[in-house]
């Protein structure tokens, strides 16, 4: 079970490096911009390893998942607000 836990968290970290990546790059160059960089390279040089303690990979995977996925949430547009008057 947690083989396919670890893959899947795999699968999610390769799904949104790229978004995360882009997101990164936008930013304005500075701290911000620095760590969302070295942040997506860390996440996908965990997504590649496949040695190591079982449970501190599982950890790892989770938290870089977590965090890409805040990156690629920050990057989508903010939905507009609803017209017309309140109810």
């Amino acid at each position: 079970m947690a083989d396919a836990l670890r893959d899947r968290l795999r699968g999610y970290i390769q799904a949104l490096a790229d978004p995360a990546d882009a997101y990164a790059h936008r930013l304005a160059d500075n701290r911000a911009k620095d760590i969302a960089l070295s942040t997506v390279v860390h996440a996908r040089a965990v997504a590649a390893d496949r040695g190591g303690d079982p449970v501190a990979s599982l950890r790892l995977l989770g938290k870089s998942a977590e965090i890409l996925s805040r990156y690629t949430a920050a990057a989508r547009p903010l939905p507009a607000p609803p017209s017309g008057r309140c109810p």
